[in-house]
């Protein structure tokens, strides 16, 4: 969140250091100074910021999307709800599509709530949430299938070539009835943070936690990058699901030279685990 906020990965990690408990008076005098002089700055910057471009989460996620790789997962939703996308201006912001059978789909994005997106014909009615021009149909969500690869047993796929996930939600016969279609991004930068924890010569492990959707597929996907590009490191991706790697027999070039290893059911993702480290050498493994 701090990385998204802020204007750039350089700038987050001032400020992680600034806040960090100084040892001395004459540290803290330092450290006063510093503080009133970014507060400034940054009172003047972000209101312009804000009025301009929505501040920096809109524009650091606008920055680092590929409007081509993004058009190949709006490819897959329903023509009325694609021209919508195409047309909104906060297209590059998109994080995910919701559908569900008989709803209004929503369409959500880094602030504010999710936006319904009605159907032109809804819109001339004076009942937009009864239209059922609007409502997502079973014809919707099989037409989204036929253009996807294979659903897993997580109940996920992916776009060949992409890091896009979409996920199936089924009813108790086992029929889809609803679609989340996430945007997925390589975003360069994003392991900054833990760049030196990672690249230290000493063996260690790193665990990332948090809740979902703040960006740790996005961050051990730049991990991937910069160990087997950067440091040469001979680099493994146990790619459980395909997030980090995207979907296909090739990988997504945002894990740069990593080699992958896909897992055909999620419950075999230990044995895939030591596969990786008896059979290919790996100095390092990375698994999500």
């Amino acid at each position: 969140e701090e990385l998204m906020m802020s204007a750039s990965f350089d700038e987050a990690n001032l400020q992680a250091r600034q806040r960090q408990t100084p040892k001395t008076p004459d540290e803290m005098k330092a450290l006063a100074k510093t503080e009133k002089t970014t507060s400034s700055s940054n009172s003047s910057s972000s209101s312009s910021s804000s009025s301009s471009n929505g501040g920096g989460l809109k524009k650091n996620l606008a920055s680092v999307t590929d409007e081509n790789e993004l058009n190949m997962l709006l490819r897959v939703l329903p023509t009325r709800i694609r021209e919508q996308i195409h047309e909104h201006e906060r297209k590059l912001e998109l994080i995910e599509v919701v559908m569900d059978i008989g709803r209004v789909p929503l369409a959500r994005f880094p602030e504010g709530p999710a936006e319904p997106l009605y159907s032109k014909e809804s819109l001339k009615k004076f009942d937009i949430w009864d239209a059922e021009s609007s409502k997502i149909i079973m014809n919707d969500i099989d037409e989204a299938l036929s253009l996807l690869g294979e659903v897993g047993a997580d109940n996920r796929a992916g776009i060949d070539g992409t890091l896009h996930r979409i996920s199936t939600i089924r009813n108790r016969i086992g029929t889809v009835i609803g679609l989340t279609c996430r945007v997925g991004r390589a975003v360069k930068g994003a392991a900054e943070l833990c760049k030196d924890l990672v690249s230290s010569e000493e063996s260690s492990s790193v665990l990332l936690l948090g809740p979902p959707g703040v960006g740790k597929t996005t961050a051990i996907r730049e991990m991937s990058r910069l160990l087997s590009a950067d440091f040469n490191q001979r680099v493994v991706i146990v790619d459980t699901s395909n997030e980090i790697g995207g979907d296909g027999d090739v990988a997504h070039p945002g894990v740069g030279n990593s080699r992958r290893m896909q897992v055909a059911d999620p419950k075999l993702q230990h044995a895939v685990l030591i596969e990786a480290v008896e059979n290919h050498t790996p100095q390092v493994v990375i698994v999500d």
